[in-house]
């Protein structure tokens, strides 16, 4: 594998014996154990592993105390360069991003990093209560307005959903201009690259192969 390649993985899912009974959300020991041995299984076909690891895909991140511990069981585990992405949530869900956004910065500094913070869709304003003043901001944020000691820069972790034709790369182009004029972002991950998918699948086309 070229090195220069940067994989990473987000959970979209996961076995019923990992989740939490009571609610069936993914914050448990058992799910780090499994992401754990994930990363373990990677490794022994790529030396170079996974570089960033996500928490759940649009889904609650589970707060401060999950984050630490899924990157405490990764330093010891020998993952410590594995980076973090939190929330991985769309512009809407603000009451997640105003969590972390209010959470002590030092703190995530830290006790996560390496840490990211990644939004999807970031300059889509989505029009649910609290996006557009969280859309402003994570945008003053990014262009280091406020505060001083912010330790996350905002990704663009799922971007595009648009098919391969010349419409859809006026779009990527267009996303990519947009998400770094208007929010400063170094990092746009286009879904999907490759998708493969019988046509009445929803989302069908939507790649660039």
């Amino acid at each position: 594998r070229n090195p220069n390649i940067r994989l990473g993985a987000l959970e979209w899912g996961a076995p019923a014996w990992v989740k939490n009974i009571s609610d069936q959300t993914l914050f448990t020991k058992q799910n780090i154990d499994y992401l754990v041995e994930f990363l373990r299984c990677v490794r022994t076909v790529s030396e170079d592993g996974i570089n960033f690891l996500g928490i759940w895909n649009e889904s609650p991140w589970g707060g401060l105390d999950y984050a630490i511990g899924l990157r405490q069981a990764l330093n010891r585990a020998n993952f410590a360069k594995t980076e973090l992405v939190l929330l991985d949530a769309i512009a809407g869900v603000a009451e997640d991003f105003n969590r972390l956004l209010d959470s002590h910065p030092t703190e995530i500094s830290e006790k996560l990093a390496p840490v990211k913070l990644g939004l999807h869709y970031a300059c889509t304003e989505s029009g649910m209560p609290g996006s557009k003043e969280l859309f402003g901001r994570l945008r003053r944020l990014n262009h280091g307005v406020q505060p001083a000691n912010w330790p996350l820069k905002v990704w663009s972790s799922e971007e595009w959903s648009t098919p391969a034709d010349w419409e859809g790369a006026g779009c990527l182009g267009r996303m990519l201009n947009t998400n770094f004029v208007r929010m400063n972002m170094t990092a746009s991950v286009a879904w999907s690259l490759i998708w493969s998918a019988y046509p009445n699948e929803e989302c069908f086309g939507q790649g660039l192969l």
